[in-house]
């Protein structure tokens, strides 16, 4: 019984020592604040405070600072590096993927060898532009408010297109010439009704213009007046050109009321022709949807106003404003490539893979800049070429993404992750940034 009176009695007396110092601690010490055990001391956010005593009271105050720990350094996780693409540009001489010429049209084509009775638009290349009116239809325009409609843009999208290898000049003989004959005899659906108008229109400027260092010739009619309805591109062969002072005019087109709606790029559509290329709409179609159900907004040789006007990069090889060391022929299975944009002067800006005799489908990246900023987005361009089809009844149709009577860069341009099957053969679009594309030839 006494032994547990005292042991009672010292565990009071333990808790009785311990009261002041849990009780001094209850509340975080700080300074100024009061305090019960003397020369007590403590550290609070790395400040040393000590119980001392002023006048009658116990107060904490600061005696100190102790050292903060250095920052513990942070971890950066180490990244899971992913592996560079190894590209490989290399294939076959480009010539193995040049098409022959196999429609029966051959004064504007899509294949090899070019029509040597068309001109070759390298470097720096003439058009006499003259003007016309009639009896019945007079111009109201001045000749230069006309000319002002083409130039300079025309020229200038020709060396966009052509990457500065084209030099195109108009030389205008700046007054209307009137010509004396019915604007209704010349029919300009026929070879002869439309030569006849372009040779009546040189006749008339004969004496007063030296055609003699020309390569072709555009006859320009006032738009707000022209009885004709539109204007084609004149192509003739050897020996049924026009003559005038010593050289044969093989090659021109004149305007008429669609250069209303189709602007300057109408002069780049026809002369273009003169260059030799196909057109790539049905011009046989009765609806616009229909006429361009081959290439859609996709180069002006098609759709002139398009959102995508600037010409195919096979358009530009066959002019030589793609050059053979600037496009990739005939890629093996497996082989990952990459193309810079078709835009560019540079790299590799066009793929081909052959797919028959006169059938290949060609790869390009196409991006919003210059002729094709109202594109909307960038993508892979993909499209078959077929030589063995003639000028408007589909020798190259672009291959859409989605189904589509009429392809758009919504509906036809290929994506990162995309994959493109055509002819058995399959491409997939592993890479793309703002000025290249990455391609694999899966298989």
């Amino acid at each position: 019984m006494i032994r547990k009176l005292l042991a009672t009695a010292a565990i009071v007396a333990l808790l009785g020592l311990a009261t002041p110092t849990t009780d001094a601690l209850a509340a975080t010490p700080k300074i100024g604040a009061s305090c019960t055990k003397l020369n007590q001391q403590v550290v609070v956010k790395f400040i040393k405070l000590k119980c001392v005593k002023s006048g009658t009271k116990k107060v904490w105050k600061r005696i100190g600072s102790v050292p903060r720990p250095a920052p513990k350094p942070t971890v950066t996780p180490t990244p899971n590096p992913t592996a560079p693409i190894l590209f490989d540009q290399s294939g076959s001489p480009a010539s193995v993927c040049k098409l022959p010429q196999a429609s029966y049209r051959d004064d504007v084509q899509s294949g090899w060898p070019r029509n040597p009775a068309r001109i070759l638009p390298i470097g720096n290349i003439n058009y006499a532009m003259l003007f016309v009116d009639f009896a019945s239809a007079p111009a109201v325009q001045t000749t230069e408010a006309v000319y002002g409609i083409i130039s300079p843009m025309s020229e200038n999208e020709f060396t966009e297109q052509s990457s500065g290898r084209l030099n195109l000049k108009y030389l205008p003989h700046s007054k209307w010439l009137r010509l004396s004959g019915d604007p209704k005899s010349y029919d300009l659906r026929t070879f002869f009704g439309h030569r006849q108008l372009i040779s009546d229109a040189i006749s008339a400027a004969d004496a007063e213009y030296d055609f003699s260092k020309v390569d072709g010739v555009v006859v320009m009619t006032d738009p707000r007046t022209t009885p004709l309805v539109n204007g084609p591109a004149l192509t003739a062969i050897r020996g049924m050109g026009i003559w005038a002072d010593g050289k044969e005019i093989l090659n021109g087109t004149n305007s008429g009321a669609d250069l209303r709606y189709w602007g300057y790029r109408w002069a780049n559509h026809e002369i273009s022709h003169n260059f030799g290329l196909p057109d790539l709409y049905a011009y046989n179609s009765n609806t616009q949807m229909s006429a361009h159900r081959f290439v859609g907004d996709f180069s002006y040789m098609g759709l002139i106003n398009g959102t995508a006007p600037g010409l195919t990069g096979w358009e530009r090889w066959s002019l030589n404003w793609i050059t053979d060391d600037q496009m990739l022929c005939e890629p093996k299975a497996g082989q990952k490539f990459r193309l810079s944009a078709v835009a560019n002067n540079s790299g590799t800006r066009m793929a081909v893979l052959k797919l028959g005799a006169t059938k290949a489908i060609a790869l390009e990246y196409r991006i919003q800049t210059g002729m094709d900023a109202r594109m909307g987005q960038a993508g892979v361009l993909a499209y078959s070429v077929d030589t063995s089809i003639a000028s408007g009844d589909g020798t190259i149709q672009v291959i859409p993404e989605q189904v589509a009577s009429h392809s758009t860069a919504a509906t036809a341009l290929y994506e990162l992750g995309d994959e493109i099957s055509f002819g058995g053969r399959t491409f997939k679009i592993i890479s793309i940034d703002a000025t290249s594309a990455g391609i694999e030839l899966v298989k």
